[in-house]
């Protein structure tokens, strides 16, 4: 009788120590991934027509630098290090460039050609590839600052993001109304996903496995099952939804700039949950720990704070000029 008590106490003993080695790891991971998360304090925003970037500091939410970045810029990233900003031009011409801004001399450092527009920007998570919409996507080398593939994945490439992993970048083709999965970092083609009309913006889900569309002829939003590659769901939700961007806790944020209002909607139902008034809300940004989001106005010149679980305007940060695709940074 003894004997077996003492074997009984030694399993589950034994047992406690294993799920203690067990835990160890996974709660290492939750700290290391939180620490990342914090070291974000500025959000960057290109201001358009008004040739300008402005930075702000998330801490106190007032604009701490502006940098003149030449002619347009609507898409942009930042390097890794929050050293180099991109930024391109907004506008068809002959020889569009992509412009390198360096923060620290709050200088232009070097200009790269990329055809005839350049719309949106994603950047890899060291740094060394850079991802930009126009005609065609292209892919620049940030260490000799040149264009090392031009890809045509389809009429209107439009948007551009580098799913969790950094296994596969997705880009939107508005005219096409398709979105492309290629493999990264150089960009062959893995698959092709029918959209509704004019897929623009979308947003990962934070475990990795659906990606939300915004279809802006449609009037929709879609899910993407990343691992059936389909659309499982779609949902309407006003005039000209545009932007997109979702919580680590799984609620999305969608600007439809025809109805000038934000929709929160709860990932794994698309269940329209609030409808926030925001003049010509345009681009979204989930904050780096998931408890705010920033929404810029374009008539308002200004970027709207919003708590990320009850929707409620927190602070309104004004701004010289219209912010487009905002970007956050350390």
């Amino acid at each position: 009788m003894r004997k077996a008590r003492r074997e009984t106490w030694q399993a589950a003993i034994i047992a406690v120590i294993y799920l203690m080695a067990a835990s160890v790891p996974a709660a290492l991971a939750h700290e290391k991934n939180t620490s990342a998360q914090t070291e974000l304090k500025y959000l960057y925003a290109p201001l358009g027509p008004f040739n300008k970037v402005a930075k702000i500091d998330l801490r106190t939410e007032e604009v701490i630098a502006y940098f003149p970045v030449g002619m347009n810029p609507h898409g942009m990233a930042v390097s890794p290090d929050g050293r180099y900003i991109y930024t391109g031009q907004m506008r068809k011409m002959a020889d569009n460039r992509v412009l390198v801004t360096d923060t620290v001399a709050n200088k232009i450092v070097a200009t790269i050609p990329v055809g005839k527009i350049s719309h949106h920007f994603a950047i890899s998570k060291d740094g060394t590839y850079l991802y930009v919409t126009g005609e065609k996507l292209r892919i620049i080398n940030t260490r000799n600052r040149k264009v090392i593939a031009q890809l045509k994945t389809g009429m209107m490439p439009y948007y551009v993001s580098i799913g969790p992993g950094g296994k596969y970048i997705y880009v939107t083709n508005k005219g096409s109304n398709t979105l492309s999965i290629l493999n990264f970092p150089l960009g062959e083609t893995v698959a092709v996903i029918p959209t509704g009309a004019g897929p623009s913006h979308i947003a990962l889900y934070p475990p990795g496995n659906k990606l939300y569309i915004t279809e802006a002829a449609a009037g929709t939003i879609s899910a993407i099952d990343l691992k059936k590659r389909r659309i499982v769901k779609s949902v309407k939700i006003g005039k000209d939804p545009h932007a997109i961007d979702v919580t680590p806790a799984g609620m999305i944020f969608v600007s439809a700039r025809g109805d000038n209002a934000v929709y929160m909607i709860d990932a794994p139902s698309l269940e329209i949950k609030k409808k926030i008034t925001v003049p010509v809300a345009d681009h979204i940004t989930v904050g780096p720990e998931g408890k705010k989001v920033y929404v810029s106005s374009r008539p308002g010149k200004s970027i709207y704070v919003l708590d990320a679980f009850s929707g409620e305007i927190l602070n309104k940060i004004p701004i010289e000029g219209e912010a487009h695709q905002m970007v956050l940074s350390r």
